[in-house]
């Protein structure tokens, strides 16, 4: 999947290059992809997958990583602030936050200026855990950046880091703004709210849009949009049932073999990504 994404990433540079969500959706999986132990080792830093069906990761290692080096900066943070720095929902903050309790990674704290609230605080196993797992990560980015120039590598680094501190109210830890599987993922999931925000109106999400832009660029089979989504043969299918039920897609026989189908954006369809074309640029 790693190297078969890459080259299509390649090969459809000219094709795809407008749509900056599909491109920053290919580099969230392939970082995630980075992430993952192929070895059967230690549990994935996170996952490969955007899809929402399979949790996104809510409890990653990589988003552990996060508030263990958030917290082992000099400055108190309450499990708020923290929510707030690092892009995570509050309700996701919460159960990240237990889960590094339960293992005595992180204490909860009363907070000595607002006795009504806690602060959160690393233990010398946190700081063990977050040393062990930046190793990992850093590993995972040098394989994520493997294609790129030294150059390159530190462009992609600068143009990422932008891109998440412009869509946060604070800025993270400057060794998350130096780690380039956990921007990329970041980049990704924060623009991702923000355009599911702007094409509701619509009645879809930046994920429908994508499929529709892939399916207008050219005939499809399923499985040819499996591989540009880079999702699995399931999710595929309920992708394209939900986009035919909103009369957005149709299944076309295939006139070469009658047991597969092609896919064709309807009038509808059309419409719906030309709008979204147009708010997302406006909106960029």
């Amino acid at each position: 999947m790693k190297s078969s994404g890459r080259l299509i990433l390649v090969e459809d540079r000219s094709r795809f290059a407008s749509y900056l969500g599909y491109l920053l959706r290919r580099a969230r999986i392939l970082a995630g992809y980075s992430c993952s132990d192929r070895r059967g080792g230690a549990a994935p830093l996170a996952p490969d997958s955007c899809n929402p069906s399979d949790g996104a990761g809510e409890g990653s290692p990589l988003r552990e990583l996060a508030i263990l080096l958030l917290l082992a900066e000099p400055v108190a943070c309450s499990q708020q602030q923290a929510a707030g720095r690092l892009g995570i929902n509050r309700s996701v903050m919460v159960k990240l936050v237990d889960a590094l309790e339960a293992r005595g990674e992180v204490v909860r704290s009363r907070n000595q200026a607002d006795r009504r609230s806690y602060v959160l605080e690393i233990t010398a196993e946190g700081r063990a855990r977050s040393r062990e797992l930046l190793g990992r990560a850093q590993e995972a980015s040098e394989q994520f950046l493997e294609p790129l120039s030294k150059r390159e590598r530190s462009r992609f680094v600068e143009l990422m880091a932008a891109l998440v501190v412009s869509t946060g109210t604070e800025t993270p830890p400057a060794a998350l703004l130096e780690l380039p599987v956990w921007l990329a993922i970041a980049a990704f999931e924060r623009m991702e709210v923000a355009a599911d925000a702007v094409l509701e109106p619509l009645g879809i999400d930046l994920r429908t849009y994508i499929a529709l832009a892939v399916i207008s660029s050219g005939r499809f089979s399923q499985s040819a949009l499996a591989t540009h989504m880079m999702i699995g043969s399931a999710a595929t299918v309920d992708l394209v049932d939900e986009l035919e039920r909103e009369g957005a897609v149709r299944r076309v026989r295939s006139k070469d073999d009658r047991r597969s189908y092609s896919l064709e954006v309807t009038e509808k369809g059309q419409e719906l990504a030309s709008k979204g074309f147009s708010i997302l640029s406006s909106a960029a």
